[in-house]
Order: C-alpha cells, then sequence, then structure tokens
C-alpha cells in the first residue's frame, strides 16, 4: 500500500479510501476455500495458501493496537471484539456451525502443527487479533486514526443454495455488528474558529476512538 505500482491493484484503491474517507474501522471482506488446495498424497503444495487445505469455518484477522501505553485504543478494540462476538453468537445456527469447523480443524490440522496452523478463539468465535508478525502493531498516523483493521473470511466461494444463504446471513451479521458499534459512540468534539489572512475559518474536530454510550 502506498506504492505507484503495487503488486495487488486494490491496494491503489486502499490508500484513496484512507485519503478521501479517513476510516474509523476497514473491513477488507474476504471469501474462501476455492484458492488452490493442497494434495495431501500427490506432493504438491501451493505457494500462497498451504493452510487453506481444511477450512475452519468463519474467522477474521483483527489487527489492533494492544500495548498498555495505547490504552484508549486497545479498549475501543476490545469493545467492538465483544459486539462482534455477541452479533455473531447470537445468530441462529452460526456458532453451532463454527464450532463443527473448528473441533474438526483442531483435529486434523492445529494439534499437529500449532505455529503452522493456529486456531485462536474468543467465547467460541475465531479471530485472530494476537500479534503474529515480527513487527509490533504501532499507533502512526494510519492506525491513529483507523482503530481496527480486519479481514473477515467466509466459505463463500465455492457455496450454493442454501449453504450460500446461511453464510449470507454470517455476512449480514457481521457487517451488523459494525454498525451497532459505530451508531453507539461518542465522541469528544472541539470547533475551532479561527481568522487567517483575512479569512475566517471554522473547523469541526472529534478525537478518536469513540467510546460506547454508557
Amino acid at each position: 500500500m502506498g506504492l505507484g505500482q503495487p503488486l495487488l491493484p486494490e491496494a491503489r484503491v486502499r490508500s484513496r479510501i484512507n485519503r478521501d474517507w479517513l476510516p474509523d474501522i476497514y473491513l477488507n471482506l474476504h471469501g474462501y476455500p476455492s484458492h488452490e488446495w493442497v494434495q495431501m498424497f500427490s506432493g504438491y503444495s501451493p505457494y500462497l495458501f498451504r493452510d487453506y487445505w481444511i477450512p475452519k469455518g468463519w474467522f477474521t484477522y483483527y489487527r489492533q493496537l494492544s500495548l498498555d501505553i495505547y490504552r484508549p485504543y486497545r479498549e475501543a478494540a476490545e469493545e467492538l471484539k465483544k459486539i462482534l462476538i455477541e452479533e455473531m453468537n447470537s445468530t441462529p445456527g452460526i456458532r453451532d456451525s463454527n464450532q463443527k469447523f473448528y473441533s474438526r480443524y483442531d483435529r486434523w490440522a492445529r494439534r499437529w502443527s500449532p505455529f503452522v496452523l493456529p486456531l485462536e478463539t474468543y467465547d467460541g468465535l475465531s479471530i485472530f487479533a494476537r500479534r503474529q508478525s515480527s513487527a509490533e502493531n504501532r499507533l502512526n498516523q494510519r492506525s491513529q486514526m483507523t482503530l481496527v483493521e480486519q479481514t473477515p473470511e467466509v466459505m463463500d466461494e465455492t457455496a450454493t443454495g442454501s449453504w450460500l444463504d446461511f453464510l449470507c446471513r454470517q455476512g449480514v451479521a457481521y457487517l451488523r455488528a459494525h454498525a451497532r458499534y459505530l451508531a453507539g459512540l461518542v465522541y469528544d468534539t472541539a470547533v475551532i474558529e479561527e481568522e487567517v489572512q483575512n479569512r475566517i475559518r471554522i473547523e469541526f474536530q472529534r478525537r478518536r476512538p469513540g467510546s460506547l454510550k454508557k
């Protein structure tokens, strides 16, 4: 992201979104499992998607600030995570479906290679929020603006019929959780009135992150 000729063309759109909209939350909606499958007994393994050889239900990658020095951002991200878990688990069928896939993934993948094929769950929902890279998430201009960046993965790429309908309900529940969170936020705001070079300027500012109404 930020490169003139990025490897992935959507990275150029991402830069424009950050510049033009200054998002509080960034959701990069993904689907699987029609990536190249690992063929366990043929010796074939795809370059990028080796951990997709067995589906693991619904999950999301959840990038947030976690260090104590970033407490307001960490607490706000945890509030959002709590609402996400509540909304997903309260939607009929999602929790039971995920439990089936998580149990199968744990049995045939995670327990044999926990560092290569991890499973991170919170109250029955798979959210990869713990640090996985060699670099810590730090407070910078991007993370100060955007509280959480997520990449949810729903098993929709090869789905049809009633199964696809169910996965659509997963997606709606996921988006509903974020709408619910954003609708409940309050912000500290300020109005700045200035006279600069014989011009009057009125500016409205709000501090991020917001906090849920008590």
